[in-house]
């Protein structure tokens, strides 16, 4: 939603008729649905880029965050869970995007890790909406 929130901002392109602008946006919004975050991540930074001329290196770090996180995501939904061998801690088998055979990785994760995740997530989410509130100037639709 930031993504659109910001591409949304911009500023209308002189001698292009404001009809034709607002058509391609919401084809593009339409096509940006079904992608993954990381794609989404790029186009976060192209999307500050265009508003402000410029990305400052806190915009950078959020949009690598995005991406560190999707792999996070990535390997602990599209994993299979195989061993708890405690109360609190389970392994996890992932296997990369495009990964040679035999490539297959297994990772131990305990609750507090689960924990760590889910607080970089909320940490994340919550400064991304107070960025694009203060430099929109506009509530962020939830």
């Amino acid at each position: 939603r930031a993504c659109f929130h910001v591409t949304g901002q911009q500023q209308p392109v002189e001698g292009v008729d404001p009809k034709e602008q607002l058509n391609a946006w919401a084809a593009e919004l339409v096509s940006n649905l079904p992608e993954t975050l990381k794609p989404l991540a790029d186009r976060m930074k192209a999307a500050w880029k265009a508003l402000d001329g410029e990305l400052t290196e806190r915009r950078t770090a959020m949009a690598h965050e995005i991406k560190m996180l999707a792999d996070e995501r990535n390997r602990l939904c599209h994993g299979a869970w195989i061993a708890f061998d405690e109360p609190d801690r389970g392994t996890v088998r992932y296997f990369p995007r495009n990964f040679d055979v035999g490539e297959i990785f297994l990772e131990t994760r305990s609750v507090e890790d689960l924990a760590e995740v889910r607080r970089r997530v909320t940490a994340l989410i919550n400064e991304i909406i107070a960025d694009t509130q203060r430099r929109t100037r506009r509530p962020f639709a939830t």
